[in-house]
Parts: structure tokens; sequence; C-alpha cells
């Protein structure tokens, strides 16, 4: 009988822990949806765990939790990621050799 109690108090707090992580995500994605953005890349970090941190110029990560940069070596130096209110894909513009800033690929979360 107390090994089933434990099963049954390991199993409710995996339950509970995989609710509150899906609700977390889902207000933080929320929050991402509603908010636009046009961010200067001036410095990326790269994790041991290969994933990009991206920086503008005044220190300040991205601010956009709903994303996570497993290629970043697409994002360059210099790029510009915008995001319009109400959309989740993002835009990384970059300088061509004409001194215009050109789309180079989108992003979904």
């Amino acid at each position: 009988m107390n090994n089933l109690k434990k099963i049954f108090i390991f199993s409710s707090s995996l339950f509970v822990l995989i609710i509150l992580l899906r609700i977390h995500y889902y207000y933080g994605a929320k929050n991402d949806i509603n908010e636009s953005l046009y961010f200067t890349v001036d410095s990326i970090y790269i994790s041991p765990a290969l994933r990009g941190y991206l920086y503008d110029s005044h220190d300040s990560i991205f601010p956009l939790s709903s994303y996570t940069f497993y290629q970043p070596e697409r994002i360059k130096v210099g790029d510009i990621i915008y995001k319009d209110s109400g959309n989740m894909s993002l835009f990384v513009l970059r300088l061509d050799s004409n001194g215009k800033y050109v789309l180079q690929f989108t992003l979904d979360p």
C-alpha cells in the first residue's frame, strides 16, 4: 500500500508540473503575440548547448521568450529582427551591398 501511495503522489506531482509548464508557455506566447519588435543585433553569445543569445547595443537580451535560436549562425551582427504586433513570425533583415535592408529569412517559434 505504501508503494501505491508513492506512485500516486509522483504521478500527481508530474501531472501538476506539466499543467503548470503548459500554462506558463501559453501566457508567455500570448504576451509575445501582442508585442511588436524592432531589434538590432549587436552581439551574439553561443551557449555550451549551442543556443544563440542575441544582444542589442545596450546589452539587452532578445526580449521574446517564445523563440530559441538553435541555429544562431543564420543571424549575424548588424541584422535587424522585426515583428509586427499580432503576428508570431520574425523577419530577419540584412544590409545588402546597396545599403538597403533586405529580408533574409523568416522565423516562427
